[in-house]
């Protein structure tokens, strides 16, 4: 009798690896419909017992998920910040535009993160630090915006949540296509335009954001 070929062994952590990389493909390209543990134990070629070691249920996929999109949309956007010029109003330019750029790129993604499928944050540790990781960033370059006359910390904390609703919403409008079509770029201004629109007149010296 012929000797059964044994599957490929996994070192311990790259069956996990694996199985995130497989559902955020999937996520991309079916979104969360079909999605499940034992659907992509299938694809990988290990068993449902296998995956379930990994991740106990379900949900706790989808919260690792949503984990690596709030890591990845807080890392880019304090590397744009980083890279932007001076200023608090160049750098709220560079955030948004990031922030729009994921959005946009990782529509499935930024839905499961945002969206009536999120899981809930308080039950998982490291999702909640990462949500807080990148509305941290944004709190940051809000904070920095020179204000007159200077708010208290409740209206700065306002300021803060305005902007992100009037990004965040936006951008769900553009990728639930309820917006006209245009190029990211035509929407990235389009976003600046709306921030100008709700900061100016408590800006100072603060100069034109400019596009590009």
């Amino acid at each position: 009798m012929k000797a059964r070929k044994p599957r490929a062994a996994y070192h311990h952590g790259d069956l996990r690896s694996a199985l995130v990389e497989r559902a955020l493909a999937h996520l991309s390209h079916a979104g969360l419909e079909e999605l499940s543990l034992r659907g992509l134990a299938a694809e990988i070629g290990v068993s449902p017992s296998a995956a379930y070691r990994h991740f106990e249920h379900r949900e706790s996929l989808l919260a690792e998920l949503a984990r690596l999109g709030f890591t990845r949309l807080a890392d880019v956007m304090e590397s744009e910040v980083s890279l932007a010029a001076d200023g608090p109003a160049k750098r709220l330019s560079a955030l948004s535009r990031s922030y729009v750029r994921f959005a946009l790129q990782n529509p499935q993604l930024y839905r499961l993160m945002f969206g009536a499928q999120r899981v809930e944050k308080s039950r998982y540790p490291e999702l909640n630090a990462e949500a807080k990781r990148a509305f941290g960033v944004l709190s940051q370059v809000v904070g920095s915006l020179p204000l007159s006359p200077p708010p208290p910390d409740q209206v700065r904390y306002a300021i803060t949540m305005g902007c992100w609703a009037l990004v965040h919403g936006l951008v769900s409008l553009r990728i639930d296509a309820l917006t006209v079509d245009m190029s990211e770029e035509a929407f990235g201004n389009l976003v600046e335009t709306a921030l100008d629109e709700l900061l100016p007149k408590r800006l100072i010296d603060a100069g034109p954001r400019g596009r590009g």
